[in-house]
């Protein structure tokens, strides 16, 4: 039984996108079936979720090393949402996006202004209502500041 929010995630994704995912999983089940018997299938769902885990680690962690001569400075940066600015843009309400998402008012709130990282779950559903901009359009990195 597939999860609820993965078919809408599902029914947005683009058909060739869809059939490239496909072959992953079918690729990779069939190595599993092959190969190591005890290790359960992935699902789409999973592939999906691996990914964007991935890529929200990747902005999170993100460190850029900068080097002048002998000295290599490591500069610290934030990962910061732009969502308030995409809904800006589009004309979209706060409370319109909690409507469209499912999500507390508040929550929306805090996550729009930067004052919580969302959960995978919330930004998946924000993402959707928002049609799937690239993830370049809704995240920036700021330098950290102490």
């Amino acid at each position: 039984m597939e999860n609820e929010k993965f078919i809408e995630v599902r029914t947005h994704l683009k058909e060739s996108t869809l059939q490239i995912i496909e072959n992953i999983v079918n690729y990779e089940n069939t190595k599993i079936r092959l190969f190591n018997k005890n290790k359960p299938y992935i699902t789409i769902e999973d592939f999906i979720v691996g990914c964007c885990s991935e890529i929200i680690k990747k902005l999170t962690t993100y460190d850029e090393h900068i080097t002048f001569g002998n000295n290599t400075n490591t500069l610290q940066f934030k990962l910061k949402n732009k969502i308030k600015d995409i809904l800006k843009e589009r004309n979209i309400k706060q409370l319109d996006l909690a409507e469209i998402t499912g999500l507390d008012k508040a929550t929306i709130n805090l996550i729009v202004n930067n004052r919580t990282v969302p959960t995978l779950e919330a930004f998946l559903k924000i993402s959707a209502a928002l049609d799937f901009p690239p993830v370049e359009e809704m995240f920036e990195r700021t330098l950290e500041t102490d």
